[in-house]
């Protein structure tokens, strides 16, 4: 007869279960006082794009919601309800925590805007959808890259903007069969979050 000893396995189990919640609680703040972080400096518009009116209230709706689970996951870690936990039980939590840890690690290091060593196959110089007529409506002084190209596509004829004055933020790029004279003012672009940017470009002649 095999006899074992459930109330040591029991303690084991409380005693991993206790170290997972106070990780929990931790990733959960960590995370929440991140992204606030990030919208107060505005460097969230790094990582998503905040120019979209629904993932701009959904990223300050974002920051209560982390901290309320976090405040309550710590709560709950100083003041825990008598039960007893499996030790087998938190293995999958585990590994879930330590996925979960990986932002706030790449959040020590500093944030700044995609550049052109992050292009990868070309610039475009004349994106799908972007024929907008509101371009139109924005002083030319005002205008970035993006709504450049916009106008480009709204009139059709780049030519009759010749002698406008331009003033746009980006970075500087050639492509190999481009004259020595020539670059491209490029920013990247983004319809929701970095993983979907691409890289746009203003041809400078």
């Amino acid at each position: 007869m095999e006899i074992r000893d459930y109330t040591q396995q029991a303690n084991i189990g409380i005693k991993q279960n206790s170290w997972q919640n106070w990780l929990k609680s931790l990733v959960l703040l960590g995370t929440g006082l991140y992204m606030l972080v990030l919208l107060l400096t505005g460097n969230i518009g790094h990582y998503v794009n905040v120019a979209n009116p629904s993932i701009q209230w959904l990223s300050w709706l974002v920051v209560p919601l982390l901290l309320s689970l976090g405040g309550w996951s710590l709560w709950r870690t100083v003041k825990p309800a008598p039960t007893t936990i499996p030790a087998n039980q938190s293995r999958l939590t585990t590994t879930a925590l330590v996925i979960c840890t990986l932002p706030l690690i790449l959040g020590l290091l500093p944030s700044r805007p995609l550049g052109a060593d992050a292009v990868n196959g070309g610039v475009n110089i004349a994106p799908l959808g972007l024929t907008s007529a509101s371009s139109g409506d924005i002083a030319p002084e005002d205008r970035t890259v993006l709504d450049w190209l916009r106008e480009f596509g709204r009139l059709g004829d780049p030519t009759v903007l010749n002698g406008e004055t331009v003033d746009v933020i980006g970075f500087v790029y050639r492509e190999l069969d481009m004259a020595d004279d020539q670059f491209m003012v490029a920013r990247f672009t983004m319809s929701c979050c970095v993983a979907d940017a691409y890289a746009i470009g203003l041809p400078v002649i």
